[in-house]
């Protein structure tokens, strides 16, 4: 459909125009042009509760969804439009409903950073751990969109849950290590909760793992620091490598050199049969082979 005289009110956020249109009696409410919107999720755009009002007053459905997937309380929680969203929830508008992907309002005012509109929900019955069609939850997400001070308000809450995996198997611990954020993983592990830094995800890729194939000497040091000596630094892949073998195949000596030293078993072949110690000569990686064949 067309956009029509009160959406182009409603657009601009102008309740006066809008009332005036109304009161003719001549309006079609609920018209929805060719994104799907309506008078009011295109309202949502704007912070003017009286213009909220006023649509609901003439029938306005507050359970329109446009062709994104999108209630008018997601559009409101997404484009952090506070005094919409309160005027939405005073009329009984549901923010727990799901958009297209299972994500709720508290999720996308997390993404998007909207602080207070967080604040807001957080005073309503709603489950901070809710996970969408992907299993992610806000904490996932943030994580995934490196959003740090929205991760540290979520890791402050009482009952977040910081170690659950999604439908691929990563924790938001996972996440940080995959990203290769020393920050981020540094922050989720100082909570002094219980994190799993052995947890493989779907694809068999771990935290050490990946500390390894970025060459990250911090983060390799930050998970031997806080799992010593439990750390299972002998794990493969679902190709077979070790952290040992990631690093001898990038040609990483520093990494080489901690693992080894640690007390790494040398010789443990990948699948296909690929020993730390071939894959250096392969590699011509002098230092390294010296290394190995000390051990």
């Amino acid at each position: 459909g067309e956009n029509r005289p009160l959406f182009y009110a409603c657009y601009n956020g102008d309740s006066r125009i809008a009332k005036l249109l109304l009161e003719t009696g001549k309006v079609e409410v609920n018209h929805k042009n060719k994104n799907g919107d309506t008078e009011l999720t295109i309202s949502c755009l704007n912070d003017n509760a009286e213009l909220i009002n006023l649509l609901i007053k003439y029938h306005s459905n507050i359970k329109c969804i446009n062709n994104k997937g999108h209630y008018p309380v997601h559009i409101a929680s997404i484009n952090d439009k506070l005094e919409t969203l309160k005027a939405l929830c005073a009329h009984g508008a549901d923010v727990k409903v799901q958009n297209a992907i299972g994500n709720q309002c508290f999720s996308m005012a997390c993404i998007n950073e909207n602080i207070h509109i967080i604040n807001y929900l957080l005073t309503h019955d709603i489950d901070i751990n809710y996970i969408n069609y992907s299993g992610d939850s806000a904490l996932h997400q943030c994580c995934i969109l490196q959003k740090k001070d929205i991760i540290k308000k979520l890791l402050s809450l009482e009952n977040i849950n910081i170690d659950v995996p999604n439908s691929y198997g990563f924790t938001p611990f996972i996440i940080a290590c995959k990203k290769n954020d020393f920050e981020l993983a540094k922050l989720i592990l100082d909570q002094n909760k219980p994190v799993n830094i052995d947890a493989k995800t779907n694809s068999g890729d771990f935290p050490l793992f990946y500390a390894t194939y970025y060459k990250n000497k911090e983060l390799l040091q930050l998970l031997f620091d806080h799992n010593q000596p439990n750390i299972n630094k002998n794990v493969q892949n679902n190709q077979g490598f070790t952290p040992l073998a990631m690093a001898c195949f990038r040609g990483n000596e520093n990494i080489g050199r901690i693992l080894i030293s640690d007390g790494v078993d040398v010789n443990i072949p990948t699948y296909k049969g690929e020993t730390p110690l071939m894959m250096t000569c392969y590699y011509r990686n002098y230092s390294l082979i010296d290394l190995l064949i000390q051990h």
